[in-house]
């Protein structure tokens, strides 16, 4: 589906019904490796303490992998009680997150980078997985060497429509480098996304570019998650409606 469509059209959310591109929650048992331990890279420790360890909230994380390694919201729905939806693009990540049995909505599509439903040409690469141009580009789909796919993108909004979600606790924005675009594409007057974490490494415009943007949007730059190894280089943000009054030093692991 490729049309410049208002994200809330209700043939897009039709369509996004009726295709499957939203997987209700798992009802099969947790098939976790280590299901007491924390994935994340300290991303879920910063949003659980800017929101004094809330029970019951509801995230989206895009970008969600295999939906254990390295997840910033598997804690949030295993020890607090908090629902959401994991958004993955890679066809062989997402059979892999759906045998973990996650109690949330999936959705095996990309966000979009343009304000309506778009596909894209995917390298399917595991963590490195990402977008590589337009469906339309013969060249890159035919490399066939580097697993490249095309992939459905619907706009965050759309999805969180179809399921009647307009608040949204804590986003999780992890897409090798799309990121400032997909944020571009969200109406912030029509939902409202409490927390945010956003890898910036590998985007096209600077960290500084991105915090200004989202300053525009009613968002402070809480601190940073960082690791060594690059497996995090992401700004934490909070909108101005979260009463936070404390300070928390960038983290590093």
């Amino acid at each position: 589906m490729k049309h410049s469509l208002l994200q809330d059209d209700p043939r897009i959310l039709n369509y996004i019904t009726t295709m499957g591109y939203l997987i209700p929650p798992s009802t099969q048992p947790y098939n976790l490796t280590s299901p007491t331990i924390d994935p994340s890279q300290g991303q879920s420790k910063v949003v659980k303490e800017i929101l004094k360890y809330m029970k019951n909230g509801f995230f989206v994380e895009c970008g969600a992998l295999d939906g254990e390694i390295r997840s910033n919201t598997l804690n949030l729905e295993l020890n607090f009680g908090w629902k959401g939806l994991l958004i993955e693009g890679d066809p062989k990540n997402y059979k892999l997150l759906k045998e973990k049995g996650r109690k949330v909505w999936s959705s095996n599509a990309c966000l979009a980078t343009s304000p309506f439903p778009h596909q894209v040409i995917y390298k399917q690469k595991f963590n490195l997985g990402k977008i590589l141009g337009p469906a339309d580009n013969f060249e890159l789909l035919t490399n066939q060497k580097e697993g490249n796919v095309i992939v459905q993108c619907f706009p965050l909004y759309s999805l969180l429509t179809t399921i009647g979600v307009s608040t949204v606790d804590y986003f999780s924005l992890d897409v090798e480098g799309n990121e400032y675009e997909v944020l571009q594409t969200i109406p912030f007057d029509k939902i409202l996304i409490r927390i945010l974490s956003v890898e910036y490494i590998h985007d096209k415009v600077s960290k500084d570019e991105i915090s200004n943007f989202m300053e525009t949007k009613g968002y402070r730059v809480i601190t940073t998650v960082t690791n060594s190894r690059n497996l995090a280089n992401d700004l934490i943000f909070a909108h101005k409606s979260v009463i936070f009054t404390g300070t928390i030093a960038p983290i590093i692991t």
